[in-house]
């Protein structure tokens, strides 16, 4: 809290501090131009009365001190630059780790032996114009050797379907999905992925609905 000594203009029938009175006369303000207290207070005198004779009327009032304006503070300043520079260097390091990673590529992809020499999948691919996808499955899936994949061609509509034994007879994935009540997807899941038996993977109970993902 601050005092201020204010006073009461009668022109305006407000309270005034004697510097605002001042201003209001220097900028010409209405009713302030051609006030003759205004000009004494504008030259930094301290009237006491009215033109006329009577007495100006004095106050003090205690106003809240207005807040300072902000000043830049120099350690969150710091603080920020030390964040930026930490970031910086994180993402330098992400950035390295990464391109120090070996590239996949044929001396990283699993050597596969095809015309008396050794190729990666990918390059199987480029030279027999087979789609990966299927020489992965031919290979891996159904245990073909390199030549026996490629020699199927590029129609995979004839390709032997891979069986399971379920209750005694083969079965695919078809079958093995009906008989757990989910769908193919869920049940190439719990086989490939889980690496369930087909008895376990048809038992294995349904995952409630609000829990989402593959049972």
């Amino acid at each position: 809290m601050i005092r201020l000594e204010v006073f009461r203009c009668a022109p305006l029938s407000c309270w005034l501090t004697r510097e605002s009175c001042g201003d209001r006369s220097e900028t010409r303000k209405p009713l302030c131009a051609t006030c003759a207290v205004g000009a004494q207070h504008a030259r930094g005198e301290l009237p006491t009365t009215w033109p006329d004779g009577a007495p100006i009327e004095l106050d003090v009032r205690e106003v809240d001190r207005p807040a300072p304006p902000p000043v830049p503070n120099a350690s969150r300043a710091t603080t920020f630059q030390r964040q930026t520079r930490a970031q910086r260097a994180r993402r330098a390091a992400v950035s390295n780790a990464v391109a120090t990673q070996p590239r996949r590529g044929p001396a990283n992809a699993r050597s596969i032996a095809y015309d008396g020499r050794t190729v990666s999948l990918s390059e199987l691919a480029r030279l027999t114009g087979i789609h990966r996808g299927a020489l992965k499955h031919r290979i891996e899936q159904l245990g073909l050797s390199a030549e026996e994949a490629v020699a199927r061609g590029r129609d995979t509509r004839h390709l032997p379907k891979r069986t399971w034994p379920f209750d005694g007879r083969e079965v695919g994935i078809e079958e093995l999905a009906r008989a757990a009540g989910v769908t193919q997807p869920t049940m190439r899941y719990r086989l490939y992925v889980l690496g369930l038996t087909p008895e376990a993977a048809v038992a294995r109970k349904r995952r409630a609905p609000s829990s989402g993902g593959a049972a």
